[in-house]
C-alpha cells in the first residue's frame, strides 16, 4: 500500500515551519533558512535522532531502511516526526568518512 507524497509546502505546514523560513525546491524538497532558529517567535521543540553508520544485513537493511522504519514507528505512536536523507555529495564525504 502506497500513500502520495505530500507536497513540500504541505510539509513544511505539517511541521509548523513559517512560510518567511522555508524556500521550496519543486514540489517534493525545500530548504529551511537558518535564520529560523534565531526567531524568538518560533518554539524548539523535538528531538534529533542521527542515523550515520550501521553494518547492512543480508537483506540489504541500513540506514535508509533503519531511519524510514524509526520514523514510520514513531509516527504510528502519535509523534510529529521527520526524516531526511544526507545530500553531501560523494566528494565530501571522503574527506569526512564519518559522515558516510
Amino acid at each position: 500500500m502506497q500513500k502520495p507524497l505530500l507536497p513540500i509546502q504541505a510539509v513544511a505546514r505539517k511541521l509548523e515551519i513559517p512560510e518567511k523560513y522555508f524556500e521550496p525546491l519543486g514540489s517534493q524538497s525545500g530548504k529551511v533558512k537558518l535564520e529560523l532558529l534565531s526567531d524568538p517567535a518560533f518554539k524548539r521543540r523535538g528531538k534529533l535522532i542521527l542515523v550515520t553508520a550501521t553494518t547492512p544485513t543480508a537483506a540489504g537493511e541500513g540506514k535508509t531502511v533503519t531511519s524510514i522504519s524509526l520514523t514510520q514507528g514513531l509516527a504510528h505512536i502519535g509523534k510529529n516526526t521527520s526524516a531526511r536523507k544526507s545530500s553531501l555529495p560523494r566528494a565530501s564525504r571522503r574527506s569526512a568518512p564519518f559522515l558516510e
